[in-house]
């Protein structure tokens, strides 16, 4: 109290504003701390979860290319040694896509639970690729000789690449729920940080108010009192009493 007794009322007034000033610029801080927690939360979410999204959708769309490459190749142009060649080729470029686009997917960070999928997932698209190439390699080889008997290489597409094929399939699916488990879980952790920096800012903002009050009481009061003294020793004086002192 003596310190802001010495101090003009201006001055009073002046470092009161600034100190509420500070106090808001805290509360400021707060909030902008929530906002960048809660925007890298959701930055997380979309460049974990699109990109690994659009990759199965990618190798799901090659693996099932490759499942129509091997019926014609099995089936329609059986004879055809050219066609079968080229169908190949390109049966190949869809199993390096697949491959290509799972290791990618690795790379990403991932749930325990999110990578074991995608093990499965990879383990599973490496014994298509392995069935679909011995099958169209037979194929080729029937064309080639003239084998009258192709069923060396249809038992191939029947009775692994088809159940294969669909171990894939759900492999992926698999694969795909867990991303969609994790963007979730992203999701919930964005709406939790909101719900702390919200609770922060009120907070913060209750603590600037009643500092700000108690502030606010303690300058009335340094500026009530002198005059309160002064009226009194007025008052005193009036009466007669020139002995009372001021201060």
């Amino acid at each position: 109290m003596p310190l802001l007794s010495n101090l003009s009322v201006a001055r009073r007034l002046v470092g009161a504003f600034g100190v509420v000033a500070l106090l808001i610029c805290a509360v400021a801080a707060v909030a902008a701390v929530s906002i960048r927690s809660l925007g890298g939360a959701s930055s997380d979410l979309v460049e974990s979860s699109i990109p690994a999204l659009e990759q199965v959708a990618t190798v799901d769309a090659a693996a099932e290319r490759n499942v129509g490459l091997a019926t014609r190749h099995l089936y329609v142009f059986d004879g055809d040694a050219a066609t079968e060649r080229a169908i190949a080729r390109e049966a190949a470029d869809n199993a390096a896509t697949t491959t290509a686009s799972l290791a990618g997917l690795g790379a990403l960070e991932l749930s325990p639970s999110a990578r074991a999928a995608l093990e499965t997932a990879t383990a599973a698209n490496a014994t298509v690729a392995a069935s679909m190439s011995l099958a169209l390699t037979r194929s080729l080889r029937e064309t080639v000789t003239n084998a009258e008997d192709r069923s060396g290489s249809r038992s191939v597409f029947d009775t692994r690449i088809i159940p294969q094929q669909q171990a894939l399939d759900t492999a992926l699916a698999a694969f795909s729920s867990q991303i969609r488990d994790m963007a979730a879980s992203t999701g919930s952790r964005a709406e939790s940080a909101s719900s702390r920096g919200m609770v922060l800012v009120a907070g913060g903002a209750a603590i600037a108010l009643a500092l700000a009050v108690a502030l606010g009481l303690l300058i009335t009061r340094s500026i009530t009192r002198p005059l309160s003294s002064l009226r009194t020793a007025a008052e005193r004086a009036g009466e007669g009493d020139l002995t009372v002192a001021v201060g």
